[in-house]
């Protein structure tokens, strides 16, 4: 979606954005770009292609979103992980403590796996893995392993926000580089990057995030 006006939660009748905001409290439209809204609309385009599948979120967080919105749906599986999570042994079968470099399932498991507002972080030491060693090319690398053949990979991160340099600076040709390198070319393919709201006109900008946008990524596991 390459900017806000053809964006399906686009009201162009009120030039607003509609998209839904995790929080209650926000207001239902609003004239400003936000682009946690960016992330719930891309979750809802998503789930279609998740159901009767079974998918692995990575870094689902504290609202459970794809969860919740994926809970009854037939023939759907979905587990979770997160180096932050903490919950008693044996009290959880779909929610688990890992590090996306070092995942306790088998090879070829998951037929899609998303991962939202997550690959920017890894790396930084959360949880009990302060010595984690998951860099970007880590877990793409782990994420690899435990995808079926042709599954698809679903991520979105942050550009000219937060997270790790290459994130920050919007190394946009690091980032694809990532996929599609000399080293990954035997194991992706179908990559496509898509910024959603690096032009949000007719929304305004935010003073503090004046920059900021979301890169959808999709690809497919050879």
């Amino acid at each position: 979606m390459p900017d806000c006006i053809s964006c399906p939660r686009f009201d162009r009748d009120l030039n607003a954005c509609h998209a839904r905001h995790k929080d209650p409290k926000m207001p239902v439209t609003t004239t400003v770009y936000d682009m946690r809204r960016c992330t719930n609309t891309l979750l809802d385009l998503h789930i279609p292609d998740m159901i009767g599948k079974w998918v692995l979120e990575v870094g689902f967080g504290w609202t459970n979103d794809c969860e919740k919105m994926l809970r009854d749906k037939p023939g759907t599986e979905w587990l979770g992980i997160d180096p932050r999570w903490r919950i008693p042994e044996g009290s959880s079968k779909c929610k688990f403590q890992m590090s996306v470099d070092k995942m306790g399932f088998p090879d070829g498991h998951f037929d899609v796996v998303y991962a939202s507002q997550t690959m920017e972080h890894w790396g930084e030491p959360w949880g009990v893995h302060k010595d984690t060693t998951a860099t970007p090319d880590a877990g793409l690398a782990e994420i690899s392993r435990v995808m079926k053949q042709g599954g698809v990979l679903l991520v979105d991160v942050p550009i000219l926000s937060h997270g790790s340099r290459m994130f920050k600076s919007g190394d946009l040709d690091g980032i694809r580089n990532m996929f599609s390198g000399s080293v990954w070319h035997d194991v992706w393919h179908d990559v496509v990057l898509e910024p959603w709201g690096r032009d949000c006109s007719p929304l305004l900008r935010n003073r503090r995030h004046n920059k900021e946008y979301v890169l959808a990524i999709r690809a497919v596991r050879k």
